[in-house]
């Protein structure tokens, strides 16, 4: 369910790590909890850094773009090395208890 105008128009930086062969889009909590009360549904895949979400390619990000209305314009594409390994992975349920 897209909720056009629902937040500014910001920008988002898909960050591909070759090494691992992994991408990633990266939120701020405020628009994630914007997307969860839209309907997005957001796996253990992705994990949290400071006030930022990772979400991953396969799924997670593609819920929070069709939740949001963004479009491609609205991603900056990175490349760069970085490994999830120290990083929380995401548990929505907690996310939401939380932050909401």
């Amino acid at each position: 369910m897209t909720k056009e105008g629902a937040v500014d128009k910001k920008k988002y930086i898909f960050l591909a790590t070759p090494v691992s062969q992994r991408g990633y889009l990266i939120v701020p909590f405020e628009q994630l909890k914007q997307a969860i009360s839209y309907g997005a549904t957001i796996s253990e895949y992705s994990f949290i850094v400071g006030k930022e979400v990772y979400l991953e390619e396969d799924s997670d990000a593609g819920e929070f773009i069709t939740a949001m209305g963004i479009s491609d314009d609205d991603i900056i594409k990175r490349h760069g090395d970085f490994t999830r390994m120290m990083f929380p992975a995401f548990k929505q349920e907690q996310f939401m208890q939380k932050y909401c």
